[in-house]
């Protein structure tokens, strides 16, 4: 397999995307752009009051028109703690575009934020965490939505196979690939 630059925005000086990079940005933000803002108090969803206050200072206030021109600036503060984990379902669908866009575009500065994306499109083997971190959390999803994540997840396989540190994680991109199509499968078509 062929290994593409990590560099999405070639030679511009403004940062242009090349064309199949835009083409997935647009893809994304178009999927999710009915999901609706959420307040503060729906961002987390843990236990441990510390990490409750790093959600809310990582993602509070943050809405798709402020970062949807820059994804790693808005996340660039805490890109090594993604929070994936300690976050709502509410949140995730909301804030899940972010750092798809962060793990796609700035692969090279993202630190572990891509492998927790994937890890988080990942079927649970136990039961209980499977049911609350996979079934629960993708219910909402729309089937576009479904989509735009298998178009991220080819993306990223076809970028970034041979990345440093990816290589560990190819089977993951796989089993997600798997995991995201039996959602679709799942779902009724129109």
């Amino acid at each position: 397999m062929s290994t593409l630059p990590h560099n999405v925005f070639g030679n511009s000086a403004v940062g242009e995307l090349d064309t199949e990079s835009l083409a997935l940005k647009e893809e994304i933000l178009g999927a999710f752009s009915d999901v609706p803002c959420l307040d503060e108090s729906s961002i987390a969803d843990c236990m441990d009051p510390i990490e409750e206050k790093r959600c809310i200072k990582l993602l509070g206030g943050k809405r798709v028109s402020d970062w949807k021109d820059r994804p790693f600036e808005a996340l660039e503060e805490g890109i090594h703690m993604t929070q994936l984990s300690f976050i709502s379902d509410w949140a995730y669908r909301y804030y899940l575009p972010l750092y798809m866009l962060v793990a796609a575009l700035h692969w090279d500065d993202a630190d572990v934020l891509p492998e927790e994306l994937i890890s988080s499109f990942l079927k649970k083997d136990d039961p209980k965490l499977n049911t609350r971190f996979f079934v629960d959390r993708f219910e909402r999803f729309t089937p576009r939505q479904l989509k735009a994540i298998l178009s991220l997840l080819s993306y990223m396989k076809k970028r970034y196979y041979d990345a440093e540190h990816l290589h560990v994680y190819h089977e993951d991109l796989d089993k997600a690939s798997e995991s995201i199509q039996s959602l679709l499968d799942s779902r009724p078509t129109k």
